[in-house]
This record gives structure tokens, sequence and C-alpha cells, in this order.
């Protein structure tokens, strides 16, 4: 079903100023800009546009068009909203020229199913947007609100959470009861959020680690010299090595463990990776001077990366 590029009326049923119909799917532009023609000459996301609303060559309506593109839409798939006036017979008459166009007539509750299964809600969510439609006192649209803005989802998040590091805890005392098993959580002490080893809270102090290596540039010559480099840093007082943009191998982190060193992993810095801007040129001392701009386009390469990191 979620192949299919669905439409409804999103409005309630009846005569009133303004009518919504709402698109949702790969196709949903498409199928749009068949039965809409905005006055501009390119159609862009999160814009809305003006124009005529036409069944084959005919207007029957003038009106809104607004475009989400996935995910960033309530449904997560790409959207096309036409707001057209709000009478029984146009309302239908735009409804029947979109699903001329290639559209399948969406089923009760089809716009928020495809939230909740593409991720953009939470099933408590999904269920309080129908308490919320159907609110008639001020407490219940209180309590409904609250929770169609995630406020129980949090809750019970933070309770999933606990009851998974306990049994993780549990699970991993059992299998390897002779290890030394560390713990690091962010705790609320006298009213600051510390750092906390073991229940205890920990000042944390270390160096940048670059991971530039003068043999290998990127990898040590030897697997050794991971070890050595940490055994250097605990001699010297430090407890924590932050590592700077970039994942190193598993033996890095191995070491680590063994020998007790806390490590702060960056996060992606996200975008293309070029070896003479990014490598060669710094270390000569040649910066270049682009400020990059969170364009969608950065934001996802981000996020994906960003999933991959922790993967």
């Amino acid at each position: 079903m979620l192949n299919k590029t669905v439409a409804a009326i999103s409005t309630a049923r009846g005569k009133g100023g303004v009518a919504l119909i709402r698109i949702s799917g790969a196709d949903a532009l498409e199928i749009a800009l068949k039965v809409f023609r905005a006055r501009a000459e390119k159609i862009e996301a999160r814009k809305s546009y003006y124009g005529e609303i036409l069944r084959g060559n005919e207007i029957i309506d003038d009106g809104i068009l607004t475009y989400f593109k996935a995910p960033h839409s309530f449904t997560g798939e790409d959207v096309c909203e036409i707001c057209c006036h709000g009478g029984v017979y146009v309302t239908n008459a735009v409804l029947s020229s979109v699903l001329s166009a290639g559209a399948t007539l969406a089923g009760a509750g089809e716009f928020t199913k495809r939230a909740y299964i593409n991720g953009r809600l939470t099933l408590s969510r999904a269920e309080a947007i129908g308490q919320v439609i159907d609110a008639k006192t001020d407490s219940q649209l209180r309590l409904s609100s609250s929770q169609a803005r995630g406020v129980l989802s949090s809750k019970i998040d933070k309770i999933r959470a606990e009851i998974v590091s306990c049994i993780s805890h549990a699970y991993a005392t059992i299998d390897y009861p002779d290890e030394d098993i560390t713990e690091i959580e962010i705790k609320e002490i006298n009213g600051t959020r510390r750092v906390c080893l073991n229940g205890k809270p920990i000042f944390l102090h270390g160096v940048l680690d670059q991971g530039y290596f003068c043999d290998g540039i990127f990898l040590p010559a030897e697997e050794k010299e991971y070890e050595r480099d940490i055994l250097r840093m605990k001699e010297l007082g430090f407890n924590m090595l932050r590592k700077h943009i970039k994942i190193e191998h598993e033996l890095f982190y191995y070491y680590c463990d063994k020998y007790g060193m806390l490590v702060f992993q960056d996060m992606v810095n996200s975008g293309d990776y070029s070896f003479l801007i990014d490598t060669a040129l710094p270390t000569i001392g040649k910066k270049r001077g682009i400020t990059h701009k969170a364009t969608l386009r950065r934001r996802e390469h981000f996020e994906r990366d960003s999933r991959e990191t922790l993967d």
C-alpha cells in the first residue's frame, strides 16, 4: 500500500471558506502538477504557490499549492497540499481531478498510519491526534494535546532506556563475572548534571587526539603504537582522550578499554572528504575560506553519517 500515492480531503466535510486536499507518496508532486497550474517556473519545497486548479483542460477553481519534500513532511513522504474554496461540490471536483491524475483514494487515518510507519509519529502520538480531534472539554484537550506533543512518549522512552540499561548490566555481569565492568552516565548532583563513572562524579581531563601518526599519517606503523600512546597519556595523568573527527581502528578502542582510558568520540563532520582540501593543504598551513551552509543535502548527509558512526 505504501508504494501507492494517495489523496483525500483533509478538512471537514461541508461548506466552508477553504478546503484542503492532501496528496502523499512518491508521485505526489507529479500528480499535483497535472491538476495545478502554478504561476511560477519552478516548485520548491516548503513554499506556497498561487495558481489555477484544472480538470483536464478546464479551470475549475484557483487556490494555493504547498510542496513538502520527504522526509520533512507529516507522513515522511513527498506531500502536496492543494487549498481550494470550501464548497462541497468544488472540493469533490478537485479531489476527483487528483484521483484521475493517478492518485489512489486514501482510507480513513491513512496519512497518520503512514506517518507512524515512516517513523514520524510514535503510536501514542498517533492515537493522540484522534483524541485532539474528538476532544469536547478543556481537560480532554490539554491531556490529548500534551500526548500529541510527545510528553507521554518521552516518559516511556526514558523508562525503557533505564530498563534496557539494567538488563544489559545484568547480562554483562552474568556473562563476565570476573570483568571490572564500568558504567558511565549523566546524573544530577546538587542541581548540576555531572558525568559519573560507576555512580560517582568524575573530573575528565585529557588531550585532543587528532589521529595522525608520524609514520603512516592515518594509521600507525604497527599496532603497538596505539598501546604506547595510550599508556603514555595514562602516565601523564590523563583519564580521557577526545578523538577528533576521525574514527580509529578497532584496536585503538580495545586498548583504551583495556587500560581504562575514556574516549570522547567526535561526531562526523559531514560533507564529502577531499584529501587535497581536508588533509594536504591544512598540513602545510593552507586553509580554505569557505563557510559551509546548513543545506538540506548536508543535513541529510550528516544524519546518514551519524547513523553509520553509531553502527
